[in-house]
This record gives C-alpha cells, structure tokens and sequence, in this order.
C-alpha cells in the first residue's frame, strides 16, 4: 500500500498502482469469457483501457483529477474462478497506474480509487465497482483494490 513520499509538494510524482479485480457472471462459460474479453479489449465500448484514456481533458491529466497521468499497461490472470453467493464468476487483473504530483493527503488513496470508480461507471454501461470482492452484488463488475506506490 502506498505511503506518502518525502518530496510531496516538491514536484516528485508519485506512481500507485491498483489492481482491477474484473468479474463476469459465468454460469455460461462462454458467455462470461465474452463479457470478459470485452473489458479487457484495447477499445469498444467496455474497454477499460478506452475508458481510462477517454478520461484525459484537454490537458491531459486524467480521471477526472488535476496533475494526473493514468494509463493501463496489461492485465493477468485470466480465467480466474470466484464463487458468490451461489454464482460462478469468471475473471481477470487489470493493472491500472496512475503518476501524479498533485499534493497528497491523507485520503490519497480514496480519492484515487473514487476517481477510477467514477470513471468507468460514467463510460462504461452497465458496470459497478466496488472496494472489495465481498461486497460485489451486481455483476458485471470491477473491485477496484490498491496495490503499490513508488515515488521518483
């Protein structure tokens, strides 16, 4: 989990890095793989990778948030099993990152995943996101899950 650097406010950037926990209803195997592929797709309308890149304002900073670069560099674990309240889902990991030098806060990482919840729920149909795996009760969905920081 990221933690604040020392040159905050100095101008350094900061890298986090969030795991998206992408999960399809896959009662019909193929059919959950579909959806998946869709999400997981470079564009078309549930392309997560899409989403984020369509987020950048004439400036280029992204997701909604002043001094902020995001981009999605791969994704793994594809085919990964959950079972939920009595529904088989199939899933994958997208990696987001996000460079930024705005001046954090303590609620760095609220802001941060409020703003990447926002996002694909604004440009991509019919997707919820959630903070957790457990907490996931509409599917198609994204859990939305810190993973790492670094300061450069």
């Amino acid at each position: 989990m990221p933690t604040p650097g020392m040159g905050m406010g100095t101008g350094v950037d900061d890298t986090y890095q969030f795991d998206l926990d992408v999960l399809c209803p896959a009662a019909e195997l193929r059919i959950g793989q579909d959806a998946l592929d869709a999400f997981l797709s470079g564009a078309g309308p549930k392309s997560i990778r899409q989403a984020v890149y369509a987020s950048r304002d004439a400036r280029g900073d992204a997701l909604g948030l002043p001094n902020c670069k995001a981009r999605v560099p791969g994704w793994g674990r594809y085919g990964t099993g959950f079972e939920g309240a009595g529904i088989s889902h199939v899933g994958a990991v997208v990696r987001l990152e996000i460079i930024t030098s705005a001046v954090p806060a303590s609620s760095d990482l609220e802001v941060l995943r409020d703003a990447i919840k926002a996002t694909l729920q604004a440009r991509i149909p019919g997707v919820t996101c959630y903070d957790t795996v457990p907490s996931v009760v509409n599917l198609p969905a994204i859990v939305v899950i810190p993973r790492t920081g670094t300061f450069e």
